[in-house]
């Protein structure tokens, strides 16, 4: 019965009470579907309650049960500081994972009253509280049609990624960085460390390109760290020199979905070794772990395979990045925003001024060479741009 019929209902009952008496109870039902029984009810409250009190639902004006407390949205409210560029279903997800299912948030949990709440629930929180969702730029989304059509192929599309959590002991934080085939969901390898680490990410490319071979595509989930704006440089260079397309792209449910099916099926295969050092968790994870994730989450691989094997000497030219610079007018050469003094192998300035010279950055092992034709050099960092 709607609110129509119920308004309908009273004004005939209360017509027969008061006004029609003539009126049955018969006729009322004949043209509200309400039950005699529901009609002398109603017929009873109408005389110690008026009409407009009951339509008034019980629960009007009151407080939902379901509904996030003060000490809640305080709560929700702090945390997104801490979150500021992340999308409602990233912050969901996030929120859920540091926060609800953390043991170390255990207290604030019950302190707060505070649970899993829905989409649609996140969705009114950011309305309400005036919160942004990250604008994603247009070329973006039109890198995203390119890379995510269907009939893509295996190693067409490969994501970096990393995030931090109880992931070898339940007491303690620790960054584990990633490298997975966007089609195939398959994991290529992974890097276990006490914090986030630039060389992880390159020790993982290094690994892919050696062992897989080098990807039609290279999607960089973007984290809101110094590390990965430092990183983005170097990824940029290889990409540019791999002939590889790169994608930055922020933290997204893809990423965080990839790493819950990881988290979920450590907790199946714990990854706990007594007094076991990141190297001997890290082969563990690569030569044992990988292959059970890979049956258990990975879709088929297609025939086609987009990895390009690289050549056999994978040091040169392909892993080292040739740059021609000049000298400034004292002598020093500046290269990624710092500047350098040069020494030859015996320790002696070089007053090379307005000269051109060629460097090798190898990348992977963060070294940098100097020549001056066939004369070797030694470039020592004497201040950055930011002095």
């Amino acid at each position: 019965m709607n609110d129509k019929n119920k308004r309908l209902a009273l004004s005939l009952v209360e017509n027969k009470l008061f006004s029609n008496p003539t009126l049955t109870y018969a006729q009322i039902e004949k043209r509200t579907g309400y039950s005699r029984r529901q009609l002398l009810r109603f017929a009873k409250n109408l005389k110690i309650s008026d009409k407009e009190t009951m339509l008034r639902h019980g629960n009007t004006g009151k407080r939902p049960a379901a509904s996030a407390t003060t000490d809640e949205i305080r709560f929700l409210n702090e945390f997104k500081k801490l979150h500021p560029q992340t999308t409602i279903a990233e912050f969901k997800a996030i929120y859920e994972k540091e926060v609800i299912e953390n043991p170390a948030y255990a207290k604030e949990v019950r302190k707060y009253h505070l649970k899993s709440r829905s989409y649609s629930f996140f969705q009114r929180f950011y309305q309400d509280y005036h919160h942004q969702s990250p604008v994603v730029s247009s070329r973006n989304e039109e890198m995203k049609r390119v890379l995510f059509n269907e009939g893509k192929e295996y190693g067409s599309c490969v994501c970096i990624s990393s995030m931090l959590y109880t992931w070898i002991h339940t007491d303690q934080v620790c960054c584990l960085h990633l490298l997975y085939d966007e089609v195939t969901n398959s994991l290529l390898c992974g890097c276990f460390s006490l914090h986030e680490e630039e060389n992880c990410y390159l020790s993982l490319l290094k690994q892919l390109l050696v062992q897989y071979g080098i990807p039609e595509n290279l999607i960089f989930i973007v984290a809101e760290t110094s590390i990965c704006n430092n990183l983005c440089g170097k990824l940029k260079r290889i990409c540019k020199r791999l002939g590889m397309e790169l994608l930055m792209n922020p933290i997204d449910h893809r990423s965080n979905k990839v790493f819950e099916q990881v988290a979920w099926l450590i907790k199946k295969n714990p990854l706990y070794l007594v007094n076991s050092s990141y190297e001997e968790i890290n082969r563990y994870f690569n030569e044992a772990f990988i292959p059970v994730y890979n049956r258990c989450y990975a879709r088929p691989t297609l025939a086609d395979n987009g990895f390009v094997p690289l050549p056999d000497n994978v040091e040169r030219p392909y892993l080292i990045m040739k740059f021609l610079r000049k000298t400034d007018h004292q002598g020093r050469l500046s290269f990624h925003s710092q500047l350098y003094e040069l020494y030859d192998e015996y320790g002696s300035n070089v007053n090379l001024i307005d000269t051109e010279i060629v460097l090798q950055e190898d990348i992977f092992k963060n070294t940098l060479r100097v020549y001056y034709g066939k004369q070797k050099l030694y470039p020592v960092l004497c201040m950055t741009v930011t002095q």
